[in-house]
């Protein structure tokens, strides 16, 4: 079983849990990762209609609108893909330590808080 696998099974398995702190993580990290996508479209589609605004196959509004569009899908793909990168190692990070507390919950060995005994 390699790195991916074993990854997939470990998250699979957590989804099945009440506590599911890594999930609110990972839908985050999707959430930015759709920005991301929509960033590059929005930035091809301006590029597209420019062009074809110099050919003049299409009237569009003109080069500084389509500029200042630009400009902000630039912004926000930079931030996307920051806070994205940044939150798939903290998504990571959490699945690998709710699966641990989760095992050593199971076999009886986690102290929960407030109680000097192990949990039955």
């Amino acid at each position: 079983m390699d790195d991916l696998e074993r990854f997939q099974f470990i998250l699979s398995y957590l989804e099945t849990r009440p506590s599911v702190r890594a999930l609110r993580f990972q839908s985050i990290y999707s959430f930015y990762r759709s920005m991301v996508v929509a960033a590059w479209i929005v930035i091809g589609l301006s590029i597209l209609s420019f062009v074809f605004y110099c050919t003049g196959w299409v009237a569009i509004r003109g080069p500084p609108t389509s500029a200042v569009v630009v400009a902000f899908s630039l912004i926000l793909l930079y931030s996307s893909l920051k806070r994205r990168n940044k939150l798939e190692k903290t998504f990571v990070g959490y699945v690998v330590r709710e699966y641990y507390l989760e095992q050593l919950e199971e076999n009886g060995e986690l102290v929960k808080p407030g109680s000097n005994s192990r949990s039955k």
